[in-house]
């Protein structure tokens, strides 16, 4: 865990003294590609019982975040993304941010946070700007409105 967590954090300090090109090549190796090489050092170096493991594995909380982001992704694509941030720009500043809790919070009472928060999450940029509000405020009110209801026992909590 120590040399992944490694491998993602040098090579940004690294960058600050280095050409740019270094850390353009580097981006290439992101966080999902150095947690997939521990794993796979974990699993040659047998340090689990991998059937064990699999058996354990939460697959439905799995499959149900990559269908989520793999259809998001989809909608982003299609436009759906851009057409959000219009009706949001349409509506008055100060209320963007609480009704994206609310609609988070609504929503985290069937289905988990986990699932909610990369649904939502890209759309923060282009709310943050219609609201006139910090990209980091945006977000902190995604994650928020997310949690507040995630305990419901209809929820993936």
């Amino acid at each position: 865990m120590i040399i992944v967590t490694a491998m993602i954090i040098l090579p940004q300090l690294i960058g600050s003294f280095v050409k740019n090109d270094f850390i353009t090549a580097w981006k290439r190796f992101d966080v999902g590609f150095w947690f997939s090489v521990g794993s796979l050092v974990l699993f040659v170096m047998k340090t689990a019982n991998a059937a064990e493991i699999i058996k354990k594995m939460p697959w439905g909380m799995i499959i149900l975040l990559f269908g989520t982001c793999s259809l998001f992704g989809e909608a982003a694509d299609l436009g759906a993304v851009d057409v959000l941030i219009n009706v949001a720009s349409k509506m008055p500043s100060f209320l963007i941010a609480p009704i994206l809790a609310l609609i988070g919070g609504f929503l985290s009472m069937f289905v988990s946070g986990a699932v909610l928060c990369p649904l939502f999450i890209p759309l923060c940029g282009g709310l943050a700007a219609a609201a006139g509000c910090s990209i980091p405020f945006m977000v902190s009110v995604v994650i928020t409105g997310t949690a507040v209801s995630s305990c419901s026992p209809a929820s993936g909590a």
